[in-house]
């Protein structure tokens, strides 16, 4: 997850919560339980999965269009 937010140093006000966001998404888990489980590794698909969708973000496309959602007022 650090390198994901050095990454998005340059493309985003809030690249480590873009990259937890991102992250999470991706092993389908609330951000929370990332946070309290900083030991998980990703396996290789996860890890491949990931870069992926940093290197969208990198190239401009917004945080939500990678997801495919966001969440609006709770809903």
């Amino acid at each position: 997850m650090q390198s994901g937010s050095e990454r998005l140093q340059g493309v985003s006000e809030s690249a480590a919560l873009d990259a937890q966001v991102l992250l999470a998404h991706l092993l389908e888990s609330e951000r929370s339980w990332l946070l309290a489980h900083p030991e998980v590794e990703l396996d290789a698909e996860q890890a491949q999965a990931f870069q992926s969708a940093i290197e969208q973000v990198e190239a401009g496309t917004a945080l939500p269009y990678v997801l495919g959602k966001w969440e609006f007022y709770g809903l």
